[in-house]
Protein backbone atom coordinates (compact mmCIF):
# COMPACT_ATOMS: atom_id res chain seq x y z
CA UNK A 1 0.00 0.00 0.00
CA UNK A 2 3.14 2.53 1.02
CA UNK A 3 4.66 1.64 -2.36
CA UNK A 4 0.98 2.00 -4.29
CA UNK A 5 1.17 5.76 -2.75
CA UNK A 6 4.45 6.96 -3.05
CA UNK A 7 4.48 5.36 -6.95
CA UNK A 8 1.35 7.32 -7.59
CA UNK A 9 2.66 10.44 -5.95
CA UNK A 10 5.85 9.98 -8.02
CA UNK A 11 4.39 9.33 -11.26
CA UNK A 12 1.94 12.33 -11.00
CA UNK A 13 4.75 14.56 -10.14
CA UNK A 14 6.79 13.51 -12.97
CA UNK A 15 3.44 13.92 -15.33
CA UNK A 16 3.16 17.49 -14.23
CA UNK A 17 6.80 18.92 -14.69
CA UNK A 18 6.54 17.37 -17.85
CA UNK A 19 3.15 19.12 -18.87
CA UNK A 20 4.16 22.43 -18.35
CA UNK A 21 8.25 23.07 -17.60
CA UNK A 22 7.88 26.85 -17.73
CA UNK A 23 4.92 27.32 -15.32
CA UNK A 24 4.84 30.14 -13.19
CA UNK A 25 3.56 27.79 -10.12
CA UNK A 26 6.00 27.31 -7.79
CA UNK A 27 7.30 23.59 -7.20
CA UNK A 28 7.18 22.42 -3.46
CA UNK A 29 10.74 21.51 -2.13
CA UNK A 30 10.63 18.56 0.30
CA UNK A 31 10.19 19.18 3.99
CA UNK A 32 13.86 18.98 6.02
CA UNK A 33 14.54 17.29 9.26
CA UNK A 34 14.04 20.06 12.19
CA UNK A 35 17.04 21.04 14.32
CA UNK A 36 17.59 19.36 16.78
CA UNK A 37 16.81 21.54 19.83
CA UNK A 38 18.23 20.55 22.85
CA UNK A 39 15.32 19.44 25.41
CA UNK A 40 15.19 20.06 29.40
CA UNK A 41 15.88 16.62 29.89
CA UNK A 42 18.78 16.19 27.73
CA UNK A 43 20.17 19.49 29.29
CA UNK A 44 19.67 18.90 32.61
CA UNK A 45 19.56 15.33 33.20
CA UNK A 46 21.89 14.19 30.81
CA UNK A 47 24.05 17.36 30.68
CA UNK A 48 23.90 17.78 26.77
CA UNK A 49 26.16 20.62 26.59
CA UNK A 50 28.65 18.50 28.59
CA UNK A 51 28.62 15.15 27.17
CA UNK A 52 27.13 15.59 23.55
CA UNK A 53 23.83 16.10 21.87
CA UNK A 54 23.95 13.05 20.42
CA UNK A 55 24.59 11.01 24.23
CA UNK A 56 21.75 13.39 25.52
CA UNK A 57 19.39 12.37 22.56
CA UNK A 58 19.76 8.55 22.68
CA UNK A 59 20.06 8.78 26.42
CA UNK A 60 16.62 10.70 26.61
CA UNK A 61 15.15 7.76 24.27
CA UNK A 62 16.18 4.94 26.52
CA UNK A 63 14.44 6.69 29.68
CA UNK A 64 11.01 7.33 27.96
CA UNK A 65 10.86 3.30 26.70
CA UNK A 66 12.25 2.45 30.05
CA UNK A 67 9.29 4.44 31.48
CA UNK A 68 6.76 3.18 29.12
CA UNK A 69 8.12 -0.45 30.10
CA UNK A 70 7.68 0.47 33.74
CA UNK A 71 4.45 1.56 32.99
CA UNK A 72 3.69 -1.49 31.69
CA UNK A 73 5.59 -3.69 34.51
CA UNK A 74 3.04 -1.81 37.06
CA UNK A 75 0.20 -4.29 35.83
CA UNK A 76 2.04 -7.27 38.05
CA UNK A 77 3.91 -4.92 40.75
CA UNK A 78 0.99 -2.98 42.07
CA UNK A 79 -2.70 -4.51 43.69
CA UNK A 80 -4.86 -2.25 42.35
CA UNK A 81 -3.46 -3.28 38.48
CA UNK A 82 -4.30 -6.81 39.34
CA UNK A 83 -7.76 -6.55 37.46
CA UNK A 84 -5.82 -5.69 34.17
CA UNK A 85 -4.74 -9.54 34.48
CA UNK A 86 -7.78 -10.78 35.44
CA UNK A 87 -9.59 -9.52 32.23
CA UNK A 88 -6.69 -11.76 30.62
CA UNK A 89 -4.75 -8.65 29.48
CA UNK A 90 -0.69 -9.43 29.78
CA UNK A 91 1.50 -6.64 28.88
CA UNK A 92 4.92 -9.02 28.62
CA UNK A 93 3.94 -8.65 24.33
CA UNK A 94 3.91 -4.99 24.70
CA UNK A 95 7.29 -4.60 26.24
CA UNK A 96 8.53 -6.87 23.52
CA UNK A 97 7.21 -5.08 20.78
CA UNK A 98 8.31 -1.49 22.70
CA UNK A 99 11.82 -2.66 22.42
CA UNK A 100 11.98 -3.55 18.62
CA UNK A 101 9.68 -0.20 17.02
CA UNK A 102 11.27 2.33 19.33
CA UNK A 103 13.81 4.45 17.14
CA UNK A 104 14.93 7.13 16.55
CA UNK A 105 12.43 9.57 15.26
CA UNK A 106 8.49 9.30 14.79
CA UNK A 107 7.94 8.05 11.57
CA UNK A 108 10.17 4.71 11.72
CA UNK A 109 8.88 3.95 15.17
CA UNK A 110 5.17 3.77 13.41
CA UNK A 111 6.47 2.06 10.43
CA UNK A 112 7.79 -0.69 12.72
CA UNK A 113 5.17 -0.85 14.67
CA UNK A 114 2.69 -1.61 11.93
CA UNK A 115 4.88 -4.21 10.77
CA UNK A 116 4.57 -5.92 13.72
CA UNK A 117 0.91 -5.62 14.24
CA UNK A 118 0.58 -6.40 10.97
CA UNK A 119 3.23 -9.60 11.31
CA UNK A 120 1.39 -10.51 14.68
CA UNK A 121 -2.31 -10.12 12.92
CA UNK A 122 -1.81 -12.19 9.82
CA UNK A 123 -0.65 -15.68 11.32
CA UNK A 124 -3.86 -15.08 14.20
CA UNK A 125 -6.34 -15.17 10.82
CA UNK A 126 -4.29 -17.90 9.53
CA UNK A 127 -4.46 -19.79 12.69
CA UNK A 128 -8.16 -18.52 12.53
CA UNK A 129 -9.10 -19.74 9.25
CA UNK A 130 -7.24 -23.49 9.78
CA UNK A 131 -9.27 -24.06 13.05
CA UNK A 132 -12.56 -22.88 11.42
CA UNK A 133 -11.57 -25.17 8.17
CA UNK A 134 -10.52 -28.35 10.35
CA UNK A 135 -12.51 -27.94 13.13
CA UNK A 136 -11.45 -31.65 14.10
CA UNK A 137 -7.64 -31.55 12.88
CA UNK A 138 -6.81 -33.70 10.47
CA UNK A 139 -6.17 -37.58 9.82
CA UNK A 140 -3.33 -38.94 8.34
CA UNK A 141 -3.67 -39.50 4.64
CA UNK A 142 -6.33 -36.58 4.11
CA UNK A 143 -5.56 -35.78 0.45
CA UNK A 144 -7.32 -31.99 1.14
CA UNK A 145 -5.82 -30.90 3.82
CA UNK A 146 -2.04 -32.02 2.81
CA UNK A 147 -2.78 -29.87 -0.34
CA UNK A 148 -4.06 -26.99 1.63
CA UNK A 149 -1.29 -27.26 4.03
CA UNK A 150 1.07 -26.75 1.26
CA UNK A 151 -0.79 -24.20 -0.28
CA UNK A 152 -0.96 -22.51 2.84
CA UNK A 153 2.62 -22.81 3.45
CA UNK A 154 3.67 -21.01 0.15
CA UNK A 155 1.42 -18.32 0.52
CA UNK A 156 3.12 -17.42 3.67
CA UNK A 157 6.57 -17.82 2.77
Amino acid sequence: CFLMTFGTMELNTRRRRKADPESDEEMVEPLTKPSPDVGFAQKTLFKGSRYGTSFAFHADLALRGSLVALFCAATYCFEFLAWWRHQGWSMGYVVVILAFTLYLDLGSTVNSAWTGFYGTLLPVLNCWLMFFLYPNGVKRGDMSSMVFGWVDFFVFV
